[in-house]
């Protein structure tokens, strides 16, 4: 599961999915929400085969960013 939040912009989800792509993942569901400008992304994702993805180095672990900032 991968999981973002944000803020919202024009891009954003198309920039999220090429990401995951990038990474040879599959998003086997995904669940996009906004709220006012927030933004809330959550992608189920499984490797090439549809297999469940297995990482024991990243189990339990939460990484936060904070947003880009604003382009002028």
């Amino acid at each position: 599961m991968i999981e973002v939040s944000g803020l919202d912009r024009p891009g954003l989800l198309y920039q999220l999915t090429t990401a995951i792509s990038k990474l040879n993942l599959n998003i086997a569901s995904a669940h996009v929400a906004t709220f006012g400008e927030r933004a809330r992304d959550v992608f189920y994702v499984t490797d090439l085969l549809g297999a469940q993805i297995n990482a024991p180095d990243a189990a339990g672990r939460d990484q936060e960013r904070t947003d880009p900032p604003a382009r002028q």
